[in-house]
C-alpha cells in the first residue's frame, strides 16, 4: 500500500483511506476489497493516480471540512472536502459529489506560507463571488490557493491547524 502497488476498492476500505492511516486500511474482513494499481481506473482519475504517492494520504487527519476554492482555471467558486493530514503534512481536498477515493488535488504543507485576507475588498488575483472569510496558501512551487471558510471562526481555526502543519 506505502508504495502505491494495491488500492482499496470497497467502501469500507475505501473510507479508510481517506480517514485513517496505512495500519488501518489494510482490513482482515471479507467486505475489504483490494486491487492492484495499474488495473485501478475510475472516472478520469488516471492522471491523479499516476501522480499520487499513497504515502501522502496515509498521515494522520488532524482536521476536515467543507470550504470553497477559487479554481486555476475558471476562476470560479466550488465547494469542496479538504482534508489536513499531519506526518506527512499534506492538504488534499475532494469533489464532494463524486465518490471517489481520490484527492481532486493536493499538496504538501512543507514550505507553504498561509495568511488570512482582509474581508474589506477583493485582492488582486481573486475573482467571482467572493463572501468573505478568505485566506491564501501559496506553496513552495509558488501556486497560489485562494480559499473561502463559511465563518469567520473556521477560518481563523484553518489557518491555524495548518500553521501546526508547516
Amino acid at each position: 500500500m506505502e508504495e502505491g502497488f494495491v488500492r482499496p476498492l470497497g467502501q469500507r476500505s475505501v473510507e479508510a483511506l481517506r480517514t485513517a492511516g496505512l495500519t488501518e486500511q489494510f482490513l482482515d474482513d471479507s467486505t475489504a476489497l483490494y486491487c492492484f494499481a495499474d488495473s485501478f481506473k475510475k472516472r478520469g482519475s488516471v492522471k491523479a493516480e499516476a501522480s499520487l504517492a499513497a504515502v501522502e494520504l496515509s498521515g494522520h487527519v488532524t482536521r476536515r471540512g467543507f470550504l470553497l476554492k477559487q479554481g486555476h482555471q475558471r476562476k470560479n467558486w466550488k465547494v469542496r472536502l479538504f482534508v489536513l493530514r499531519s506526518e506527512p503534512s499534506f492538504l488534499h481536498y475532494y469533489d464532494p459529489s463524486k465518490n471517489d477515493i481520490l484527492p481532486a488535488g493536493g499538496f504538501s504543507l512543507r514550505g507553504c506560507l498561509v495568511s488570512a485576507l482582509q474581508d474589506n475588498g477583493v485582492p488582486a488575483g481573486v475573482k467571482g463571488d467572493v463572501q468573505g472569510n478568505l485566506f491564501k496558501i501559496i506553496t513552495k512551487s509558488d501556486t497560489h490557493y485562494y480559499i473561502q471558510a463559511p465563518t469567520h471562526a473556521d477560518k481563523m481555526a484553518w489557518i491555524d491547524a495548518i500553521r501546526k502543519e508547516i
